[in-house]
């Protein structure tokens, strides 16, 4: 069998379980009017980059925002996140050790 030359993982959702760290880093930077479930967001918000989950966040919570709003959002999710991760990430069930055979 042939040598890999690399791999590319892409973190999220491949390597840690992390759609309910995003929502709930989303949540904390955009405060108390944030009030779609994290089912709504879900079905509504992943797949795509932090503006978008923060605009449709926005409109499934009836909130109104400036882009002004949106810019001090990211920053605050951005913080949010690195946190969130360091304290609560898990891995994909047998994520560890797929990086682990490749690395070999």
């Amino acid at each position: 069998m042939k040598k890999l030359g690399g791999v590319v993982f892409d973190m999220d959702g491949v390597v840690i379980d992390s759609e309910i760290t995003h929502y709930t880093a989303i949540c904390e930077a955009m405060g108390e009017g944030a009030t779609a479930s994290f089912d709504h967001f879900l079905e509504h918000c992943t797949g795509r980059d932090e503006v978008y989950a923060m605009t449709r966040m926005a409109e499934l919570s009836g909130m109104s925002f400036e882009d002004s709003d949106m810019a001090q959002w990211s920053v605050r999710k951005g913080k949010a996140y690195a946190r969130l991760v360091a304290e609560q990430a898990t891995s994909i069930p047998g994520a560890i050790e797929l990086v682990l055979s490749v690395a070999k």
